[in-house]
């Protein structure tokens, strides 16, 4: 999750060894092209692989959150420590694209903009 929340601050990820591109380019300003669909074009750089997977691991929490919300398990008052990082990913059309790609089972629960429930496509 760090690369996806430093993203989301507003950061430039300093490019690893092997990452293929150098400078800014690991920064929010080409988070549509790091998030692409990998039928668009495919992802070949491992740096965008970290950034994805860094992602994945963000949206796979903010599932089981939203999950715990829908079935009651806590409360919406008490994620109130996360709001910060789910209205930032909430508000950036690339994320929301990925979210729709990718099939992330997001009910909307945590914010209406994080809503993608395949259930509810068929």
């Amino acid at each position: 999750m760090e690369y996806a929340k430093l993203i989301l601050d507003d950061y430039v990820i300093t490019p690893k060894e092997g990452w293929k591109f150098r400078g800014n380019y690991y920064h929010i300003s080409n988070l549509e092209k790091i998030l692409r669909s990998h039928s668009q074009e495919p992802i070949t750089d491992i740096g965008e692989v970290a950034i994805r997977g860094s992602f994945d691991s963000l949206l796979q929490f903010f599932a089981k959150l939203d999950y715990l919300v829908k079935i009651h398990h806590i409360r919406l008052k008490y994620i109130d420590y996360f709001n910060y990082y789910i209205n930032r990913a909430s508000n950036e059309k690339a994320r929301l694209q990925y979210i729709r790609y990718y099939e992330f089972q997001l009910p909307g629960v945590l914010h209406p903009n994080l809503n993608y429930n395949l259930t509810a496509k068929t």
